[in-house]
């Protein structure tokens, strides 16, 4: 894969250390099996896993930086702005997140920030839990892991919702054939690539976009989007699900009609 570009690590003391961003996905935190790997004793505030980047589903250049982490974290030269728990934003180059005692510098990526608007991210969730309910990626002992990230929440006619499906094999078998499933929306509402297979503790992306139906029913309002991951062959029972509240607009389409009187 292309080099993208790097970010850079500063902790209090002024040590600083440049990681590239040559993956489609990566990982950052305190734990040594991130792709960034950072050493606690290095400071404090880093979760074991609290970044998370992919490629920006939007743009088409860049990367999208996912907070993993149970606490905000703030943005900006003097922390102007915040990206919450459970949130995604688009990473320019410039832009500084600093986090605990560490601050990251971003260098290269796409070429206009979008860092005042932070985008959602639908994470999954056991069948029992409520929907809409915020929990960790998976419930303990499920194999199957699940984050969907969204570019927006309401559908209008003219843009479509670009997003990603990012599906994890947290199981120990190998070659496991994921099935995607999407409920809320008519299939032809939708575009979702193919589902993957993956061997252990390996994560891919799946892109989706879904479309204004563009027509009297269903009524515009509030409709529930739900994405559901299975492994029938490999982890039988087992589902990840991940929902999202998207509000659909208005279509509005006018007809004409003349009467010609003598």
């Amino acid at each position: 894969m292309t080099q993208r570009g790097s970010v850079e690590v500063i902790d209090k003391g002024g040590w600083r250390k440049v990681f590239p961003l040559n993956k489609s996905i990566v990982h950052i935190g305190g734990d040594l099996r991130n792709d960034i790997a950072i050493e606690p004793s290095r400071g404090n505030g880093l979760a074991p896993r609290h970044l998370q980047m992919v490629p920006s589903p939007t743009s088409g250049l860049g990367y999208r930086l996912i907070n993993m982490g149970p606490i905000e974290i703030l943005l900006g030269q003097n922390g102007e702005r915040s990206l919450p728990p459970r949130s995604a934003i688009d990473i320019a180059d410039g832009d500084i997140v600093r986090l605990g005692d560490f601050t990251f510098l971003f260098h290269g990526g796409s070429n206009g920030s979008t860092a005042g608007t932070p985008l959602p991210i639908m994470t999954a969730a056991p069948s029992t839990t409520a929907l809409g309910t915020s929990v960790p990626v998976a419930r303990k002992g499920n194999p199957i892991g699940l984050n969907v990230i969204l570019s927006h929440t309401q559908l209008v006619p003219e843009q479509a919702i670009e997003g990603a499906i990012v599906i994890k094999n947290l199981g120990d078998k190998t070659g496991v054939q994921f099935k995607i499933e999407i409920d809320g929306f008519e299939p032809n509402s939708y575009d979702v690539g193919p589902a993957p297979i993956l061997f252990p503790d390996v994560e891919k992306q799946v892109p989706f976009r879904l479309r204004h139906p563009q027509r009297a029913t269903p009524p515009a309002g509030d409709r529930r989007l739900t994405i559901r991951v299975t492994a029938p062959a490999a982890y039988p029972g087992e589902v990840a699900t991940a929902s999202q509240v998207i509000r659909v607009t208005p279509y509005i389409k006018h007809s004409l009609s003349l009467t010609i009187s003598s």
